[in-house]
């Protein structure tokens, strides 16, 4: 028993000093508390558990890659060369953060930092051949039809040859150096030429130019009037004899053209803009010239344009506009007959027929014969109406070409009227007939863009009412209506005395002129009416005649025979 003790003093344990000692008191019984003390409970796991190092104390987000991301740590300069690799040349890509190869093909990767067939980010030229080269030395050729402007590039233009960049109505003017180009942007388009500058033919577009009618001109792209006219108080101005509110203006604002066509003349202000301000009126002074107004810039009218004729009541004198034409158009005179009134005049459509009776009543007349009188060319203004024993006629109204290289508005408020007027009471003694009334002149607009919310008026005057022996003279007809109601003042007829006829109306709004009253030819018994006169023409010209806005009742009269609207004269 003696080895027992020697293990169990190994072990740490006393009292064995012989091999008496039973065995009892050293048993694993007496120890196996010892083991639950040191049992795994009580250094468990779970005081060192994982909860306690888990991952969320140490999750990701705090060391999340954008603390880290690639572009706080890039690994090359944006774009910069970096080797060559065979016949590859490598760059930094733009981000920094990776490389792109570039393909150097022929000439390969020079170890200068690009490829080797040209110098980067350049031009030449040589013997009719343009190299460029781009930013990593590759070069692309192109033969040059024009040759070479030095050792620069290819020539692209001839030096002073024009082209059109037709989207945006520019015009390319060729620089003296065959590269560069000066810009103009024409106002009225460009008309493109033919030819190639690179197949070396010229080209010879230009910004279009506007060719007003009637020989009138005026140059939108080289402006040079320096004279604004703006109507803020009562003015006139007279054609014939070039003045302003009396005054002749600066030189070279006034001249004169001569319609060869029909001889009549029309006096031209040359203006840099032209406004009428509502509640004024320009009075176009009455003579033998018609008015031309050209403007360099815009037209603004919110006020009146005056070239009617008018009717002096009081004296029984009617006043012609400017331009009225004083024989052609005119209504067919009464002749010797005291009861039979007389024809109003004709312009656009032949005037009304006096009261007769019939074939006693005279004819209206009818207007001269002209190429093209639908477009007021030539411009012409209305004309008389017939009178009774050639004695105290009516007047037609004037005639406006007004021409602009902007915009030409009309207002609400604005009226540009050309009306004729009415006829007076005849000279003679009672019982007698009626004169014809005046027919109305002609307005012609150009411009590239039109608006009018106002009135153009070329309406016809109003015949005068016949009249009955010992009661006296029949009344005078109306001067012309200034709009499309035909209420202002209005273009009907004068009334009849006693057994009279009364006057015929004029063409106004969307009607013709009428015929006068027939008057009872019985003893004692009273003229007839004189006719109404016809209505002017009004035309209006835009570019592509499509620019034109107009509104409903703003064309007095508006029929296909005095209304018409057309394209402008581009070259």
């Amino acid at each position: 028993m003696r080895s027992l003790c020697v293990v169990l003093v190994v072990l740490g344990l006393a009292g064995c000093d012989d091999d008496s000692t039973p065995a009892a008191d050293f048993a694993s019984a007496d120890l196996s508390v010892s083991g639950a003390d040191l049992a795994s409970g009580d250094l468990a796991m779970p005081d060192l558990s994982a909860p306690d190092l888990a991952t969320p104390d140490l999750a990701t987000p705090d060391l999340a890659l954008p603390d880290l991301a690639m572009p706080d740590l890039k690994t090359c300069t944006p774009n910069a060369f970096i080797q060559c690799l065979a016949t590859d040349a490598i760059y930094c890509n733009g981000t920094g953060d990776g490389t792109t190869p570039v393909a150097c093909g022929a000439g390969g990767c020079i170890g200068g930092g690009s490829c080797g067939q040209c110098t980067p980010s350049s031009t030449s030229c040589a013997a009719g051949v343009e190299t460029d080269c781009d930013q990593y030395g590759r070069a692309t050729t192109r033969n040059c039809g024009l040759g070479c402007n030095g050792a620069i590039a290819c020539v692209t233009c001839v030096a002073g040859t024009t082209s059109c960049n037709g989207a945006a109505d520019m015009l390319m003017t060729c620089n003296a150096d065959g590269i560069s180009q000066t810009v103009t942007a024409c106002s009225l388009g460009c008309l493109a030429g033919n030819g190639d500058p690179d197949a070396g033919t010229l080209e010879f577009s230009r910004c279009a130019a506007l060719t007003p009618s009637n020989g009138l001109t005026l140059d939108c792209n080289n402006k040079t009037s320096t004279v604004d006219l703006i109507v803020n108080a009562n003015t006139t101005i007279d054609p014939t004899a070039g003045t302003i509110g009396g005054v002749a203006p600066a030189s070279g604002v006034f001249s004169t053209v001569v319609q060869a066509s029909n001889g009549l003349t029309i006096g031209v202000f040359h203006l840099r803009t032209l406004t009428v301000n509502s509640g004024f009126k320009l009075t176009v002074t009455p003579g033998a010239n018609a008015l031309g107004l050209v403007v360099d810039g815009s037209v603004t009218i919110n006020g009146t344009i005056d070239l009617a004729g008018h009717l002096d009541n009081a004296k029984a004198v009617a006043t012609g506009g400017a331009g009225s034409q004083n024989v052609n158009g005119k209504g067919v005179n009464g002749g010797s007959s005291k009861l039979v009134g007389a024809g109003g005049a004709g312009h656009a459509t032949s005037g009304a027929d006096s009261g007769g009776p019939s074939p006693l009543g005279k004819a209206g007349g009818a207007y001269e014969a002209v190429a093209s009188p639908e477009t007021n060319v030539p411009l012409s203004g209305g004309a008389p109406g017939g009178s009774v024993g050639g004695s105290n006629t009516s007047q037609g109204g004037g005639a406006l070409q007004l021409v602009a290289c902007g915009t030409i508005t009309v207002g609400a408020a604005g009226l540009a009227n050309a009306g004729g007027s009415g006829a007076p009471q005849s000279a003679i003694a009672a019982p007698s007939g009626g004169p014809g009334g005046g027919s109305g002149g002609a307005i012609l607009v150009e411009a590239p863009v039109v608006n009018v919310s106002g009135v153009l008026a070329a309406a016809g005057g109003g015949g005068a009412g016949g009249g009955q022996t010992a009661i006296g003279q029949g009344a005078a007809g109306n001067d012309a209506a200034s709009d499309f109601a035909c209420t202002l003042p209005g273009s009907t007829g004068g009334l009849a005395v006693g057994t009279g006829g009364l006057g015929g109306s004029g063409a106004c709004g969307t009607n013709g002129p009428t015929t006068g009253g027939v008057g009872t030819l019985a003893a004692g018994g009273g003229g007839s009416g004189g006719g109404g006169g016809a209505g002017g023409r009004i035309r209006i010209n835009t570019k592509n005649n499509v620019n034109a806005t107009v509104g409903a009742s703003s064309i007095s009269p508006k029929t296909a025979s005095n209304y018409t609207t057309g394209t402008l004269t581009l070259q």
